[in-house]
């Protein structure tokens, strides 16, 4: 009778390996969900240069949550494999929220409020 739940154990401790992995990848920006996006937009002039009849367009986009504590945007910085994205909060603290691969894929980076926030400041033992 051990078998199962020491198999469900493993199961429990490889799944939730695996999410810590994938959040700590993402370091402040966490994947949540996809957005599919359809809107109407000129693209371009005719020859005349009056604008062109507006086309059906369609984006297919990852959805990233920050967390709302992080504050308001204030800058990014980064290159091609990653972008991080600096916030500063109410106290003009500042946090960076670290995207990978932003060139390959379409993102879409969302502050949803954040709660049970806690924070515990120590000195780094040398």
């Amino acid at each position: 009778m051990q078998k199962p739940v020491i198999v469900f154990a493993v199961v429990v401790g490889l799944a939730a390996g695996a999410l810590g992995r994938e959040i700590a990848a993402a370091i402040g920006a966490v994947a949540s969900h996809r957005s599919y996006e359809r809107f109407d937009m000129s693209v371009g002039v005719t020859a005349g240069q009056a604008p062109r009849r507006a086309e059906r367009l369609e984006e297919d986009r990852e959805v990233l949550n920050v967390p709302g504590h992080y504050g308001t945007l204030v800058s990014v910085t980064g290159d091609a494999n990653v972008a991080i994205f600096w916030y500063r909060d109410v106290e003009g603290a500042m946090r960076n929220a670290v995207v990978r691969d932003p060139a390959l894929r379409m993102l879409k980076i969302q502050s949803v409020p954040s709660s049970r926030y806690e924070t515990d400041v120590r000195e780094e033992k040398r």
